[in-house]
């Protein structure tokens, strides 16, 4: 803790006399986040000390809870301005709880709806699309000049927080990853079963919502079925104890879709095909481009690929350059020539998938559906999506989870659609949870530089996979 505090006590802003002190860990994961961006935005901090900075925070069991990375983020001088005026309400009323310090922090990114230009929009949905094209190649396909094409990208990033990332097989690396869909028992000390889950070593993300007692949890671990059957037995021991219900979808494949023919007039339409069609009426998805499939071990591939795949993760249009800069401000050395190759064979491979996200224009409000059904119920669902907003999609031997972002008005109309699935005879089940959006997660480069690998393999003990001793 002294070593984190030492890094931590470098980062110095312009505001810091607003900024409230606290011996409380977790509202001290918070207060360290603001000051890291405000201090990037103010240029008092260096990306380096910012970088150094993160990688104590996430030794905080808080970020797994609400994994916040200010360097991960855009810098925005209204959202800088916003944080600095939620800070002065903080010290004027003397709130200094783990609540309201995390809203000064959420509550400033919450930007307000305004209409969006036509080149943004059509900007915006070409490369939701083509992800990995080059603005020239935009350029020409939209019929405006490169100019435009750089400027719209521009305003998307400020005002809608455009960022460009990627699916990661790590199934190629040898790696596992699982969700686990759960029904808390009606007595269950929900606050401790979430500090349980962040202190695994190999928690992703959590999310359970004060309305209902169904929540997620992600994981990602390596080794084969004998370390899949080891998580598993490990969950089957809280089945009936902590959990009422609890369902392991071990990733097979996953993928994302926007459908902007719904948006017009700044405003997004509910697609009647989603009521009143039949099955064979429905669009056929272009599964192959928009869905990464996990393959299982790859050959050639090893942590050093996984780790460079990672950090693609966070920007995939960045430069070889930054990624090698990056990296090394985690103590890794790599040069920009060694982070170019690895990219290249990644992407000839397709261990990665690019796709965009953003927030705003409308689409305010969200679920997440876990979807018990056989692979018939499966490829009807996958057609369904590309009459939504935007989804993003995660199949398993067990089924598919979705999430989809929505406006909120429409909320009810996208729970009937989807419930009413349940009366399918390729369907067994359907549980919702309603979100703002889906929440984001632990970073995987975390994982990599925190595992041993030797003789060819990741060197984790079943026992460490043991949930259930952190559930006591």
């Amino acid at each position: 803790m002294d070593t984190e505090r030492d890094v931590l006590s470098q980062i110095v802003t312009p505001y810091d006399e607003i900024v409230p002190t606290t011996t409380d860990e977790t509202v001290s994961f918070y207060l360290d986040a603001i000051r890291i961006y405000l201090g990037l935005c103010s240029g008092t901090v260096s990306f380096d000390l910012a970088s150094a900075g993160v990688s104590e925070l996430k030794k905080n069991p808080e970020y797994t809870k609400y994994p916040f990375n200010p360097i991960a983020i855009p810098l925005n001088e209204v959202v800088k301005e916003r944080i600095i005026e939620n800070l002065r309400t903080l010290k004027k009323y003397n709130l200094n709880n783990a609540d309201s310090v995390r809203s000064a922090l959420t509550f400033a990114f919450l930007m307000p709806e305004t209409p969006i230009a036509a080149s943004d929009l059509s900007t915006l949905a070409y490369f939701a699309k083509h992800p990995e094209s080059s603005t020239a190649d935009a350029s020409r396909r939209l019929d405006i000049s490169s100019r435009t094409v750089t400027r719209s990208l521009k305003r998307l990033t400020e005002r809608l927080y455009l960022r460009f990332s990627c699916f990661l097989d790590t199934t190629a690396f040898g790696i596992n990853s699982v969700v686990v869909f759960f029904r808390l028992q009606d007595d269950a000390d929900w606050p401790n079963i979430e500090t349980g889950l962040a202190h695994f070593p190999f928690t992703k993300t959590i999310l359970k919502t004060t309305m209902t007692d169904l929540g997620y949890a992600t994981f990602l671990f390596p080794g084969g079925k004998e370390r899949i059957s080891a998580f598993s037995r490990s969950v089957s021991k809280l089945t009936h104890n902590i959990f009422d219900y609890a369902t392991i979808h071990v990733q097979q494949a996953t993928g994302q879709q926007y459908n902007f023919g719904l948006f017009n007039n700044n405003n997004w339409a509910f697609s009647e095909h989603l009521t009143v069609h039949k099955d064979d009426e429905l669009p056929v998805q272009e599964l192959n481009r928009y869905m990464l499939r996990c393959r299982g071990p790859v050959e050639g591939f090893s942590p050093i690929d996984f780790v460079v795949g990672s950090q693609l993760k966070l920007d995939y249009r960045a430069p070889p350059r930054k990624l090698a800069r990056n990296l090394q401000t985690r103590g890794l050395d790599f040069d920009a020539a060694e982070v170019g190759e690895i990219v290249r064979r990644l992407k000839k491979q397709r261990i990665v998938l690019p796709y965009i996200s953003f927030d705003g224009l409308g689409l305010d409000s969200g679920f997440c559906f876990e979807i018990i059904c056989n692979e018939h119920g499966q490829h009807y669902i996958l057609r369904l999506l590309t009459l939504v907003p935007q989804a993003t999609y995660y199949l398993s031997p067990e089924g598919i989870i979705v999430w989809l972002t929505i406006p909120s008005k429409h909320q009810v109309q996208y729970y009937n659609t989807f419930k009413h699935l349940e009366e399918r005879e390729d369907v067994d089940l359907v549980q919702p949870i309603m979100t703002v959006r889906m929440k984001g997660s632990r970073g995987t480069t975390d994982f990599a530089t925190e595992w041993s690998y030797g003789r060819g393999d990741w060197e984790i003990d079943p026992y460490q996979l043991d949930l259930s001793r952190y559930m006591t």
